[in-house]
């Protein structure tokens, strides 16, 4: 697949981009840039509820008019699930525990893509096979994004309740002020 999620490229992303050495350690707090967009976007009523970043596409965040406001929430809402908001016992793994979900699901997905090459029989030879899966998995990737998303957050957030969502929204609302 061509791209993390959303939330997690761009929120680790803009997460390390931010880094700033201070004395003998290194500090990941918002730029100017970003806590402007959170004070703007939070006035204008721009964000979305926090649950629905995790399933976000690329063309949920970039193809509207509110993208960079999305973008800076996106950065915020990481910089609390892996900060401050790991003091609530379900977000304190999140970002490890969703990685490794995502990549269970990737590997899952993979697996049956190729299955299906085979079972078409395109692929004559391991090299033409292996041809053949790339070409469908760029091309499919778009089309697949969003099912895929659904996936990996079905896995991850498994058992979590309406109060545990409203507790990640609260939290990170207050962190984000």
């Amino acid at each position: 697949y061509s791209s993390l999620p959303q939330w997690l490229d761009r929120g680790l992303s803009q997460y390390i981009w931010t880094a700033v050495l201070k004395g003998n350690r290194l500090e990941f707090e918002p730029d100017s840039s970003e806590k402007e967009r959170i004070r703007e976007g939070r006035r204008l009523n721009k964000f979305k509820p926090v649950r629905d970043l995790f399933e976000m596409t690329g063309k949920d965040l970039w193809s509207g008019e509110n993208a960079l406001y999305l973008d800076a929430q996106i950065a915020s809402v990481f910089r609390y699930v892996y900060g401050p908001g790991r003091a609530n016992r379900k977000v304190a793994n999140l970002v490890k525990d969703y990685i490794k979900l995502l990549l269970e699901v990737l590997v899952e997905n993979e697996k049956a893509a190729r299955a299906e090459v085979k079972k078409d029989g395109g692929a004559k030879s391991e090299e033409e096979e292996e041809e053949e899966f790339k070409k469908r998995r760029k091309q499919d990737w778009s089309a697949k994004e969003k099912e895929f998303l659904g996936q990996v957050f079905k896995k991850t957030f498994d058992g979590w309740s309406d109060g545990d969502w409203a507790a990640l929204q609260a939290g990170w609302e207050k962190f984000a002020k």
